[in-house]
């Protein structure tokens, strides 16, 4: 056979193989189509990635915190194995904190990267103003932020429209106000003797909605609120501020502060010496950070993180915020706590389920009881549940040295609660 003859052989050869490997897929695909099992089939299911659009405010750093804890748990699901045998896939989109571009970036999720699952979120007014693309495409979204009762209320009020939406995170305004008003009874009032309380929020619905609320429990506890103001979230003096509220009578300040201004707000309360403890919630505050970025003037401060560390709420918790700290050289912050927990509920769900399919998985997410970096379980309206066993607020203060301290409730205490150095 001479060279000519023997490179014909190789070549009919070749397209005999492939010919032959059309044949299998096509057979494989086929079977599939029919119902029936193949190893072929099987092997191109299980190289399919599962999907998942993370959504959130990355030029920010609740939007960070999002980003950066949904990206750990898929690296560290994906190590082993996946969910059901298939590996997770993110798509990234910016909403920006705003409706308008937040409606954008979902659809793009929904229409052109085809995600499975959406994860994510932060705004209440971002996450309810896009809600209707998530029931348009019934895709499952499992929820870090977005606080507001109007989310729930929604699917309560329109089960069938808006199942898909479960709290992983954060908890809820109104439990928010349940507990700043425990504080407030059982630290200040009980143990300090205070009574009277001044009110120093943002003017946005979110901090207003907590405030009103926090005013209403703690009055009916006995306690007085003797001066309430909402400033602009670009308030860069605090001054008169904090002089109204001494001058009223007031023995504390109750604060809601969920952006950038709580940098200023506590260094200007620490520079003036105010003679008035602040507690409430100042977003910001919730990671250990915010003692160098207020150059240590926020300590004293104390406010209430939801169902986040660095105290131990689970046994997972603490191990969480070490590997979170060695992956990314800083804390966590609060939001990053159910944006970890969220492909892992997930995970949970889809593995009792034994599908990925939807129904299958919405009644499996509706029985969940999961231990994850924060207890979850969901009510009949996909709340998160909060109080015992299930999700809690854990009050942080910085202390000396910059360390911030979970001073209450007791069972998840590191230290005890102090006033600051310069009120007798």
């Amino acid at each position: 056979m001479n060279g000519q003859d023997q490179r014909a052989g190789r070549i009919m050869r070749r397209g005999i193989v492939i010919a032959l490997v059309v044949m299998v897929l096509t057979g494989a695909g086929m079977n599939a189509g029919l119902g029936l099992s193949t190893p072929f089939a099987s092997v191109a299911l299980a190289a399919e990635p599962i999907k998942v659009g993370v959504i959130g405010p990355f030029q920010i750093d609740h939007g960070v915190f999002i980003r950066e804890a949904v990206q750990m748990a898929a690296d560290e699901i994906n190590a082993k194995g996946g969910i059901l045998g298939r590996k997770i896939e993110l798509y990234y989109a910016d909403d920006e904190n705003s409706v308008v571009k937040g409606n954008t970036s979902l659809r793009k999720l929904l229409a052109l990267d085809n995600v499975d699952f959406i994860v994510g979120g932060f705004s209440s007014g971002v996450v309810s103003g896009i809600f209707d693309v998530m029931a348009q495409y019934k895709k499952i979204w499992l929820g870090t932020g977005a606080a507001s009762p109007v989310i729930i209320e929604r699917i309560r009020n329109n089960y069938h429209q808006y199942k898909y939406y479960f709290r992983v995170g954060t908890l809820g305004a109104d439990y928010q106000a349940d507990a700043i008003a425990d504080f407030i009874v059982d630290m200040l009032n009980k143990k300090h003797g205070f009574t009277r309380a001044a009110i120093l929020s943002t003017n946005v619905k979110y901090a207003q909605d907590i405030s009103e609320a926090v005013k209403e429990k703690i009055e009916k506890a006995g306690l007085k609120v003797v001066y309430k103001e909402y400033f602009n979230p670009d308030t860069t003096d605090f001054s008169p501020n904090f002089t109204k509220a001494q001058n009223s009578g007031a023995q504390f300040i109750v604060n809601v502060i969920p952006g950038n201004e709580g940098i200023t707000y506590v260094k200007q309360w620490s520079d003036k010496k105010v003679p008035l403890p602040i507690v409430g919630a100042i977003a910001l505050a919730l990671k250990d950070e915010f003692f160098q970025e207020t150059d240590g003037k926020s300590l004293f401060e104390a406010s209430s993180s939801p169902n986040s560390g660095p105290a131990r709420i689970t046994p997972n918790t603490l191990d969480f915020v070490a590997r979170f700290k060695a992956r990314y050289r800083h804390s966590p912050g609060y939001i990053a706590y159910p944006a970890y927990d969220t492909l892992y509920v997930l995970k949970d769900a889809a593995e009792r389920a034994k599908s990925l399919e939807t129904e299958a998985l919405i009644a499996a997410l509706e029985k969940t009881d999961f231990v994850g970096v924060a207890p979850i379980a969901f009510t009949k309206d996909h709340d998160l549940k909060y109080g015992g066993k299930y999700a809690r607020f854990v009050w942080y203060q910085f202390q000396e040295g910059g360390k911030r301290v979970a001073v209450y409730p007791q069972e998840y205490a590191t230290g005890v609660y102090n006033l600051p150095s310069w009120i007798k």
